[in-house]
């Protein structure tokens, strides 16, 4: 293992790292790299650790039941971003994905570190990483195989000052370079494409989606409520839209993807809130096992919901009237026994 700190040398040595403090964190404050093991089990292609907290990035299937398959890279088995396979035999690197929540329990729960893994070509030997603060370390990319795919991947954590410039290498030589910008990194990051807390991860690249289409629709008190999803590089975003008389919107809100829970993954879905006054929008990825969710409401009313089954995964769509709030969601299966509940419901923002 290699520590990643200020004024340090990582070139994936073996061996126990040192715990030097990172800047502006309290003493024996410290992210380790691994060196790559292509015979770990499990899809894991990095790992290491962050303030003392085991991490690791493995490639998951995120479609259940068979033969649906796809591929992500996850964190700690959340957290994740769809991988896209690239045909052929690129020597550079495909794409490159950044996880960066500084002072979030978000990011796999180890605040003040950062996590990115790049997609690269078979000929790729190693990526070159150069940390803002000066420190650099050697990546050696591993071979996965997933969903009838071969992905050639590198992953690494870093401190939260980020990353300065990212080199793939052919043998010994450098074939290509590439600086992410500053502002992704630190609490407040504002770049385009960057994200707040939490968020996706940052892809350098768009490759569209795997799946996408609409979860949920009504009416409540004149208004029309539309509820969608998307699941791809940008992570899993979904979109409310709204519209009554004399005012149209739509707002979208895009989170890291996660596997298909035992129960349900619940999510705020944010609403325009000049045409949808009043109105709460939710998202709820549920096991693939579920049959029909039953929503409870705090008028006492309730819901009947069929989830839509999209590639492999099951997702359900609600918005709630004013006045009104979710507070129960149970899942039944295909014959009608209950199975799973929650009464943990996200908090509009």
């Amino acid at each position: 293992a290699v520590a990643v700190t200020a004024g340090m040398q990582a070139f994936g040595t073996p061996g126990k790292p040192a715990p030097v403090a990172l800047p502006g964190h309290p003493a024996g404050h410290a992210v380790t790299l691994n060196a790559a093991d292509p015979r770990a089990p499990g899809g894991v292609f990095a790992s290491g650790t962050a303030d003392g907290t085991p991490w690791r990035l493995a490639v998951r299937n995120i479609a259940r039941p068979a033969p649906w398959c796809l591929p992500a890279v996850m964190l700690n088995s959340r957290d994740g971003d769809v991988l896209f396979y690239q045909p052929g035999l690129t020597p550079l690197i495909s794409n490159t994905a950044f996880l960066t929540n500084p002072g979030s329990t978000d990011s796999g729960g180890q605040p003040g570190a950062g996590y990115a893994f790049a997609e690269v070509g078979s000929g790729v030997t190693r990526l070159a990483v150069t940390l803002r603060d000066g420190a650099r370390l050697i990546v050696r990319p591993v071979a996965v195989r997933l969903c009838g795919q071969r992905f050639h991947l590198a992953g690494f954590g870093y401190p939260a000052a980020g990353v300065a410039q990212v080199a793939a290498y052919l043998g010994n030589r450098a074939t290509f370079s590439y600086h992410p910008p500053a502002t992704l990194f630190g609490p407040r990051a504002s770049a385009p494409g960057a994200f707040a807390d939490p968020g996706p991860w940052y892809n350098t690249k768009s490759r569209g989606n795997a799946a996408s289409g609409p979860i949920g629709s009504g009416q409540a008190g004149g208004t029309t409520w539309r509820l969608s999803m998307s699941l791809g590089s940008g992570g899993q975003c979904y979109t409310g839209s709204a519209g009554r008389r004399g005012s149209h919107g739509r707002a979208e809100e895009c989170l890291p993807v996660q596997a298909p829970p035992a129960g349900v993954a619940l999510s705020w879905v944010p609403l325009p809130p000049t045409a949808a006054a009043g109105l709460t929008g939710y998202a709820g990825l549920v096991s693939p096992r579920t049959g029909y969710v039953i929503a409870r409401l705090s008028d006492g009313t309730t819901r009947k919901l069929t989830p839509i089954d999209m590639g492999g995964r099951k997702y359900f769509g609600l918005a709630a009237g004013q006045g009104a709030r979710l507070i129960r969601v149970t899942m039944y299966d295909a014959a009608g026994r209950a199975f799973a509940s929650t009464t943990a419901i996200p908090p509009a923002q």
